[in-house]
């Protein structure tokens, strides 16, 4: 169904086409733009790698076990995406403003993630005659993501600045050591966020999966886990961009 999928491209794509105009595209960020796009291609690769060296999938776990890979998965996953993003923010992103620096590396790595993850499927399964929720969630997590990357970005930002305040003798922003603290506390609640969303509704679905139909069952479990995890992060999202306005100085 060809209107499934315009719809399913749109609601994905546009969002962050229309923040890139408004915000961006009369500012010099487009290289910041390109290289954070390069940046988050070869950081699915180094997460590849290492996840699958750390985790071996064919190993049969545990129930507990499972809690704990997820876990550190969730966490080493975070940890990833945060060096990234400093190591964009130190070398790569010197053009435009701060916050422009913040909103393209946000940008570009939610349009690379949908360009690598949700293109193609949009393409194969939702033009299927048979409709599917399931592509309609994606498009809808992708605007999570968005807010998650920017926020990431932002997070990032302060705690890289405060790192430049301890190690160069001319101090460049004003970020102070209680920020920083925050900046770090409110990233580990975001990798957290994910884990804590699938280990609480798992526990609903495996109690509803013996009564009534299971595909129904799965469908409701899968918006509960949306809707859950866009509240707790567009919250998360309120509390960084409300740490980095009040801390960085244009």
């Amino acid at each position: 169904m060809w209107i499934s999928f315009l719809n399913c491209v749109l609601l994905t794509f546009v969002p962050p086409f229309i923040l890139y105009k408004s915000k961006l595209s009369e500012s010099s960020i487009g290289g910041t733009c390109i290289a954070g796009g390069l940046v988050f291609l070869a950081l699915q690769v180094v997460k590849i790698i290492i996840l699958g060296s750390l985790f071996n999938s064919n190993t049969a776990l545990d129930n507990f076990s499972d809690i704990v890979q997820d876990l550190i998965s969730s966490v080493l996953g975070c940890a990833i995406d945060f060096a990234a993003v400093v190591l964009l923010l130190r070398y790569l992103g010197r053009g435009g403003s701060r916050i422009q620096r913040v909103l393209a590396i946000g940008t570009s790595f939610v349009f690379a993630e949908s360009l690598i993850s949700r293109l193609i499927p949009y393409w194969i399964g939702s033009r299927a005659i048979e409709f599917s929720w399931a592509y309609l969630q994606m498009s809808v997590n992708s605007n999570i993501s968005l807010i998650y990357y920017i926020s990431l970005a932002a997070l990032s930002f302060i705690c890289e600045s405060y790192y430049r305040n301890i190690t160069e003798t001319k101090r460049r922003s004003g970020v102070d050591r209680t920020t920083a603290i925050y900046a770090v506390a409110l990233l580990v609640t975001y990798s957290l966020s994910w884990f804590f969303v699938r280990l609480i509704t798992s526990d609903c679905v495996s109690e509803e999966e013996s009564v009534g139909d299971v595909n129904e069952v799965s469908c409701t479990h899968s918006w509960s886990t949306l809707f859950l995890h866009f509240g707790l992060v567009s919250l998360l999202g309120f509390a960084s961009h409300s740490l980095f306005t009040s801390t960085v100085q244009e």
